[in-house]
């Protein structure tokens, strides 16, 4: 009796630990990002975020491996050796993504055939600190590069461009095949970088817009609207079957924007006016060598403005309309650019 007197935290034995780096996920790998912020919202609906903390952005990979018996059996006893209270060192195809160390939130095992087994788990990354690795990112496998007056690129390449004192806002994203030159450098007047968010979504994109509005109940019913900007529009956008080399372009953008930094982007089609987004979530499914999905939602900053950058020194940054420099100077983001209003 005593040999069923054991803790079921280990169900396997008899076979050796494997480095699970040794295994590659197979086709169907989905990677979620999550930013996980705190919000504060105003009378006019514009929402104020904050990372939670440094490590705010956080990753979830659903991966499974395909298998004989004998290598379910060492994967399995490798996951249950690390308890999900220990990190592992996980891997991709290192094409797009480091390996990283993450937390093993459980598995399970099916029977394809006599020779043929199916191990699905999920890993979560959650310690790696948002933001502070900005140079090469924390996720992604990237390849960094200084913009050159020689080179030659192409769309979706992602250069460094020294202009800004926030090193973090220098990354720029190619529009297209070029050779550069001063004119289509990333401040050139025909440039072919932006820092937008610029590619186009598949056919079927779609926005959920829900007015706002208080109700007063009784025998006549009257609804009222007490803030501004109760017609904000999200956005769901599906990217299907696009290159390695676009998702990897996206990623850098998203990540770079870290859950919660504001950025521009037009809608395509139906609204023409200019807004600012922010998103706080993205799915990846490597479904081929070369085909992926990536499907987001970006949520409407109802301000509807950029942060100016203040030089160290605390200059007043410009002000919006009549606004008195003592009414506006506090403003914690730095102030708004006059130019980025919308009309």
């Amino acid at each position: 009796m005593e040999d069923y007197y054991y803790d079921r935290t280990r169900n396997i034995s008899g076979v050796s630990y494997v480095d699970i780096t040794g295994f590659c996920p197979s086709y169907g790998l989905t990677a979620s990002f999550t930013a996980e912020n705190k919000s504060l919202k105003t009378s006019n609906n514009y929402e104020k975020l904050h990372p939670n903390a440094i490590n705010s952005l956080v990753l979830t990979f659903s991966v499974f491996y395909e298998s004989d018996e004998l290598g379910a059996k060492k994967i399995v006893n490798t996951l249950e050796s690390f308890s999900g209270e220990n990190a592992l060192v996980f891997s991709t195809d290192n094409f797009i993504y480091k390996n990283l160390s993450g937390y093993c939130n459980g598995y399970s095992v099916s029977h394809i055939s006599d020779e043929s087994y199916r191990v699905n788990t999920s890993i979560t990354v959650n310690e790696a600190p948002n933001l502070l690795n900005w140079k090469n990112t924390n996720f992604l496998n990237f390849d960094y590069k200084e913009w050159s007056n020689t080179g030659q690129y192409e769309q979706d390449d992602v250069v460094y461009y020294n202009l800004s004192e926030q090193k973090i806002d220098n990354f720029y994203y190619c529009t297209g095949d070029h050779s550069a030159s001063e004119s289509n450098s990333p401040t050139g007047v025909n440039s072919a970088w932006t820092q937008s968010f610029y590619w186009a979504p598949d056919v079927g994109a779609s926005t959920d817009v829900n007015f706002d509005l208080y109700q007063f109940n009784g025998a006549w019913k009257r609804k009222h609207k007490t803030d501004k900007n109760i017609a904000k529009t999200p956005m769901r956008y599906s990217f299907s079957s696009i290159s390695r080399k676009q998702l990897v372009s996206m990623l850098h953008f998203l990540e770079n924007k870290g859950g919660y930094r504001r950025f521009e982007h037009q809608i395509p089609t139906v609204f023409n006016k200019p807004k600012i987004f922010r998103c706080e979530s993205w799915d990846h499914t490597w479904k081929t060598k070369d085909s992926h999905d990536l499907v987001l939602t970006l949520n409407e900053d109802v301000l509807g403005v950029m942060p100016k950058e203040v030089p160290v020194g605390g200059e007043i940054p410009k002000k919006i309309k009549s606004v008195s420099d003592t009414a506006f100077g506090g403003y914690g983001d730095g102030g708004f650019d006059e130019g980025s209003l919308p009309v």
